[in-house]
């Protein structure tokens, strides 16, 4: 049996155990376990709040029969915000363009068809870098749809 940990994940599934999610408090029973052999310990992020990052999602334990083991999983609380963002002259950002916070930490990269990921939209504002330029982008608190990167 293990005691699974993984905070802020409530919702969170256990794939090797059917139905079983993280709770509002951050645990979860597993209560099939081999005892003496190597054990994978899986939790799936699906069904938890999407501002929550996983360290890792694989644990690996060897318990003692009889035994309840422990397995916590890091978890990180993001402000994650998704946005499409055009540039001043309408084109889309560049695709793998990086995005960094007024400090210049790394915060996100730009996906296909002009779609800004960010980790951390904590700051009013970001900066777009790619080889041919850069441009700013203010990021509203309200998560809005699209933007335009000047």
């Amino acid at each position: 049996m293990a005691l699974i940990e993984a905070k802020d994940a409530a919702g969170a599934m256990l794939p090797g155990s059917p139905g079983t999610r993280i709770d509002s408090n951050g645990y979860a029973i597993l209560p099939y376990l081999r005892p003496y052999r190597i054990n994978s310990v899986e939790i799936d992020p699906k069904g938890s709040n999407d501002d929550v990052a996983f360290g890792s999602t694989v644990a690996q334990v060897v318990p003692w029969e009889g035994s309840v083991v422990k397995v916590s999983f890091d978890t990180t609380l993001q402000n994650n915000v998704t946005l499409q963002a055009r540039q001043a002259n309408g084109l889309p950002l560049p695709f793998a363009a990086t995005i960094y916070n007024p400090s210049g930490k790394e915060i996100g990269v730009v996906g296909q068809g002009s779609m800004m990921f960010i980790s951390d939209a904590s700051a009013p504002k970001a900066t777009v870098k790619w080889s041919g330029g850069q441009c700013s982008v203010e990021l509203s608190q309200e998560k809005t749809k699209e933007t335009l990167c000047r």
